[in-house]
Protein backbone atom coordinates (compact mmCIF):
# COMPACT_ATOMS: atom_id res chain seq x y z
CA UNK A 1 0.00 0.00 0.00
CA UNK A 2 1.24 3.72 -1.10
CA UNK A 3 -0.44 6.86 0.96
CA UNK A 4 -0.17 10.08 -1.38
CA UNK A 5 0.36 12.87 0.01
CA UNK A 6 -2.04 16.07 -1.36
CA UNK A 7 -0.70 19.88 -1.07
CA UNK A 8 -3.72 20.84 0.70
CA UNK A 9 -4.51 19.15 4.21
CA UNK A 10 -5.22 15.65 4.17
CA UNK A 11 -3.89 12.65 2.12
CA UNK A 12 -5.37 9.92 0.14
CA UNK A 13 -4.99 6.38 0.62
CA UNK A 14 -3.79 4.63 -2.50
CA UNK A 15 -4.26 0.84 -2.44
CA UNK A 16 -1.96 -0.95 -5.52
CA UNK A 17 -1.86 -4.42 -6.22
CA UNK A 18 -0.01 -6.66 -8.74
CA UNK A 19 -0.59 -9.96 -9.30
CA UNK A 20 2.31 -12.28 -11.42
CA UNK A 21 3.57 -15.78 -12.00
CA UNK A 22 7.19 -16.14 -10.92
CA UNK A 23 8.65 -19.13 -12.94
CA UNK A 24 11.90 -20.15 -11.13
CA UNK A 25 14.62 -22.57 -13.01
CA UNK A 26 17.17 -23.40 -10.37
CA UNK A 27 20.02 -25.70 -11.11
CA UNK A 28 20.35 -27.87 -7.60
CA UNK A 29 23.11 -30.83 -6.00
CA UNK A 30 22.75 -32.49 -2.60
CA UNK A 31 25.72 -33.19 -0.39
CA UNK A 32 24.47 -35.78 2.15
CA UNK A 33 21.72 -34.40 3.13
CA UNK A 34 22.58 -30.88 2.39
CA UNK A 35 20.55 -28.84 -0.50
CA UNK A 36 22.02 -26.61 -2.33
CA UNK A 37 20.32 -24.26 -5.56
CA UNK A 38 20.60 -21.23 -7.82
CA UNK A 39 19.33 -19.67 -11.15
CA UNK A 40 17.16 -17.44 -12.37
CA UNK A 41 13.68 -16.99 -12.24
CA UNK A 42 11.43 -15.34 -15.28
CA UNK A 43 8.28 -13.10 -13.81
CA UNK A 44 5.28 -12.75 -15.47
CA UNK A 45 3.33 -9.82 -14.56
CA UNK A 46 -0.73 -10.82 -15.23
CA UNK A 47 -2.60 -7.54 -13.42
CA UNK A 48 -2.27 -3.73 -12.02
CA UNK A 49 -5.11 -2.29 -10.56
CA UNK A 50 -5.17 0.24 -8.07
CA UNK A 51 -8.54 1.63 -6.11
CA UNK A 52 -8.46 5.09 -6.74
CA UNK A 53 -8.71 5.22 -10.55
CA UNK A 54 -12.00 7.88 -10.35
CA UNK A 55 -9.24 10.90 -8.46
CA UNK A 56 -7.12 10.67 -11.97
CA UNK A 57 -4.32 8.68 -10.32
CA UNK A 58 -2.25 7.16 -12.73
CA UNK A 59 0.66 4.51 -11.58
CA UNK A 60 2.76 3.11 -14.18
CA UNK A 61 5.37 0.15 -12.60
CA UNK A 62 8.65 -0.81 -14.07
CA UNK A 63 8.19 -4.34 -15.28
CA UNK A 64 11.59 -6.45 -14.74
CA UNK A 65 11.38 -10.09 -16.35
CA UNK A 66 13.93 -12.18 -14.85
CA UNK A 67 15.17 -12.28 -11.11
CA UNK A 68 17.49 -14.70 -9.53
CA UNK A 69 17.03 -17.17 -6.16
CA UNK A 70 19.61 -18.81 -4.38
CA UNK A 71 18.93 -21.76 -1.51
CA UNK A 72 19.85 -24.43 0.84
CA UNK A 73 17.78 -27.08 2.80
CA UNK A 74 18.40 -30.03 4.47
CA UNK A 75 16.56 -33.89 4.20
CA UNK A 76 15.15 -35.23 7.67
CA UNK A 77 14.31 -38.82 6.49
CA UNK A 78 11.19 -38.13 4.39
CA UNK A 79 10.79 -33.90 4.80
CA UNK A 80 12.50 -30.78 3.50
CA UNK A 81 12.88 -27.70 5.16
CA UNK A 82 14.78 -25.41 2.47
CA UNK A 83 15.04 -21.41 2.79
CA UNK A 84 15.51 -19.04 -0.37
CA UNK A 85 16.68 -16.11 -0.70
CA UNK A 86 15.03 -14.19 -4.05
CA UNK A 87 16.03 -11.00 -5.53
CA UNK A 88 15.25 -9.02 -9.06
CA UNK A 89 18.26 -8.11 -11.73
CA UNK A 90 17.26 -4.39 -11.22
CA UNK A 91 15.32 -1.89 -8.59
CA UNK A 92 12.01 -2.08 -9.50
CA UNK A 93 10.15 1.73 -9.96
CA UNK A 94 6.51 2.79 -9.43
CA UNK A 95 5.92 6.05 -11.16
CA UNK A 96 2.65 7.90 -9.52
CA UNK A 97 1.05 10.77 -11.47
CA UNK A 98 -2.10 12.98 -11.25
CA UNK A 99 -2.44 16.57 -12.59
CA UNK A 100 0.53 16.71 -14.33
CA UNK A 101 2.57 16.18 -11.09
CA UNK A 102 4.53 12.77 -11.56
CA UNK A 103 6.73 11.23 -8.78
CA UNK A 104 8.49 8.08 -9.12
CA UNK A 105 9.35 5.61 -5.89
CA UNK A 106 11.84 3.20 -5.41
CA UNK A 107 10.97 0.05 -2.72
CA UNK A 108 13.91 0.21 -0.31
CA UNK A 109 13.79 -3.45 0.63
CA UNK A 110 13.31 -5.18 -2.47
CA UNK A 111 13.65 -8.92 -2.08
CA UNK A 112 11.94 -11.99 -0.58
CA UNK A 113 12.89 -14.82 1.93
CA UNK A 114 10.87 -18.18 1.44
CA UNK A 115 11.26 -20.44 3.89
CA UNK A 116 9.13 -24.52 2.97
CA UNK A 117 8.24 -27.54 3.86
CA UNK A 118 8.05 -30.47 1.88
CA UNK A 119 7.58 -34.26 2.12
CA UNK A 120 8.64 -37.42 -0.21
CA UNK A 121 6.37 -39.64 -0.69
Amino acid sequence: KFNVTQSTPGSLKLSYSRTSLQIPLLVGFNIGFLKLNAGPVFNLTSNEETSINHLGVKIKSKKIPVGYQIGAGIKLGNMILEARYAALTEKSEYTFSRKGVTKTVTPKKDYQLLFSVGFLF
